[in-house]
């Protein structure tokens, strides 16, 4: 047993683990440094709600942005708060310590899969948010934060990642 244990930890694939896991955790430290130290959490807010006040005016709801600690959209029937967590923040963070920590790609890929993978979390965010306030659902909020967004991360990294590969060796 001690020495199958020993084997796998001396396996190249234990160490691009071992590896890849160290430089998630140093990419996203140094995401969320720079992401709750900076304006950039603030506007990344003020982006969320304000693209979800025009996309509700889309789907025919009205919604007045007001800003006090937090964005809220507001109108007779609904107060939104928009906060942090809210904005896809934490995703974006997570986005950026999976996507960099990818050391098998090359850096202009990495780069490329990032932009990518933002303008997806955005507009996916959006939707959230839209139909969290357009079906005035605790659920929605419940079920979209805590499980979808993951999904999505994973799924996006899973294309971005493998899918390449397997086109190379097809």
């Amino acid at each position: 047993m001690k020495e199958s244990l020993l084997k796998t930890i001396e396996s190249d694939s234990f160490k691009k683990g071992v590896k890849f896991i160290g430089l998630f955790l140093l990419y996203a430290a140094i995401a969320g440094v720079f992401f709750y130290f900076t304006p950039l959490e603030k506007e990344t807010t003020r982006f969320a709600a304000k693209a979800s006040q025009q996309s509700l005016q889309l789907v025919g709801i009205s919604a007045n942005y007001i800003e006090t600690d937090y964005p809220h959209l507001v109108n007779e029937d609904f107060d939104a708060t928009i906060n942090e967590v809210c904005s896809g923040g934490i995703e974006l963070i997570v986005l950026f310590g999976i996507i960099f920590a990818s050391f098998e790609k090359p850096l202009r890929e990495r780069i490329k899969g990032f932009l990518v993978g933002v303008i997806i979390l955005v507009i996916f965010n959006l939707v959230r948010i839209t139909a969290t306030i357009y079906f005035l659902s605790d659920f929605l909020h419940s079920f979209f934060f805590r499980v979808t967004l993951v999904i999505v991360i994973v799924l996006y990294y899973w294309f971005w990642f493998y899918e390449p590969l397997k086109q190379r060796k097809g």
